[in-house]
């Protein structure tokens, strides 16, 4: 779209309402404000308490300036039932010279995740805390097993969304509950349970899963080769997701399989939605979005909106709530509309069923823009920098 693309990104929507105005909000105006530049917390639909492992729900509130977090993109991961990894710990590189911390490792507090709990956007939280106050240019995150991971593999048909933790699913006389071996039935009787790593997962059904190399690292650089970076410093802490992406090596039912990071999707600024332990959590209670990015006049944007299953919708209907209807969304989601210079406020509103969700994007006079969220059931999330005068692409 060239100097006027802004790209709001719109997921899980049935009927989304736009609104661009130079003029104050009125009584339908959207309330939660959230600086622009702000990793902000948006909440949505409530998570069932009876899916396997993390859910996703409401965050903690932050404690330091960093966090760590992990996430994992939607490739072979469906093979399995649970793919856990433990990580040793991490360190940050100044752009000064030298790494933090000097001696040793930061070392998370949630060392071991299911990556098959955090696909797409979700995201697990395992440090935070407070590192020293400046500018970083490379993280290095080092798992606890350098060849490899351990998982369970899916059942034909893929993991139900509901497991009975007192039903015995593979009719082995073992309850799910009790049961390391969930989805291949292997019994109760000697051995048959054995566990020789002690992962939870048993013997029977665990999967190697490899490693390529022993640790893994983020470096980021300009257009220009010049290496990139993030500041850690002032009001807002960091958000840093380090992304994972598992791939198959080889036909299906070789049960040959590699874990590799997604650099392009690694970093701070990244919008996600946070995932808490399963047993944390029994209650289900709601799952947050972050808002990720700075936006700033000059770039692209990105707004999202998803159902709590976190579902794109096509062929929704788009509305321009002053001028109507501009149409429907194409097989993506997707939907273009101008946005005038000298816009001061957009508007949006999405509908599914009995859920909703609201968002305002406020201008300054220096181009900054603020955001104003409310959420009931639906979740708006807003990544990058917006800007005037461009073309919106939306997808819903």
């Amino acid at each position: 779209m060239g100097d006027r693309g802004i790209l709001l990104l719109l997921m899980g929507v049935v009927c989304f309402t736009l609104l661009a105005c130079e003029g104050g909000g009125g009584a339908n105006a959207p309330t939660l404000v959230a600086t622009a530049t702000t990793p902000t917390a948006v909440h949505a639909a409530t998570a069932p308490s009876s899916t396997l492992g993390p859910t996703q729900t409401t965050a903690s509130s932050t404690t330091g300036n960093f966090r760590l977090l992990i996430s994992d993109e939607e490739n072979a991961i469906g093979d399995f039932a649970r793919l856990l990894v433990t990580f040793d710990g991490f360190e940050i590189e100044r752009a000064s010279g030298g790494w933090y911390p000097d001696d040793g490792l930061l070392v998370p507090q949630t060392p071991t995740v299911d990556l098959v709990q955090l696909q797409g956007a979700a995201a697990q939280a395992i440090w935070e805390g407070d590192v020293e106050e400046t500018r970083y240019i490379k993280l290095r995150l080092i798992p606890i097993d350098p060849a490899g991971v351990r998982g369970e593999l899916a059942p034909e048909g893929g993991v139900p969304d509901h497991l009975d933790p007192e039903g015995d699913f593979d009719a082995d006389g073992v309850l799910n509950r009790d049961d390391n071996c969930r989805f291949i039935g292997n019994g109760a009787d000697g051995d048959a349970q054995a566990d020789s790593d002690g992962d939870g997962i048993g013997d029977a059904c665990s999967i190697f899963v490899e490693l390529p190399s022993g640790r893994f690292e983020w470096e980021p650089r300009d257009a220009q080769g010049k290496r990139a970076g993030f500041t850690v410093g002032g009001v807002d802490p960091i958000n840093f997701v380090f992304d994972f992406s598992v791939v198959r090596r080889g036909p299906l039912g070789d049960n040959d399989y590699l874990v590799q990071p997604e650099i392009g999707d690694t970093g701070p600024y990244q919008t996600f939605v946070e995932a808490k332990d399963q047993e944390k959590n029994d209650e289900g209670e709601e799952f947050t979005l972050q808002l990720g990015g700075e936006p700033r006049p000059g770039t692209n944007s990105t707004l999202a909106v998803t159902d709590e299953a976190g579902h794109a919708v096509a062929g929704a209907s788009v509305r321009l709530k002053v001028e109507g209807l501009l149409g429907d969304t194409d097989s993506e989601g997707r939907l273009s509309l101008e946005i005038p210079v000298g816009t001061l406020k957009l508007r949006l509103e999405a509908e599914k069923d009995d859920a909703d969700g609201e968002m305002a994007v406020k201008f300054g006079e220096d181009g900054a823009a603020e955001t104003d969220t409310e959420n009931d059931g639906l979740s708006l999330r807003i990544e990058g920098e917006i800007r005037t005068g461009t073309t919106v692409t939306l997808l819903i």
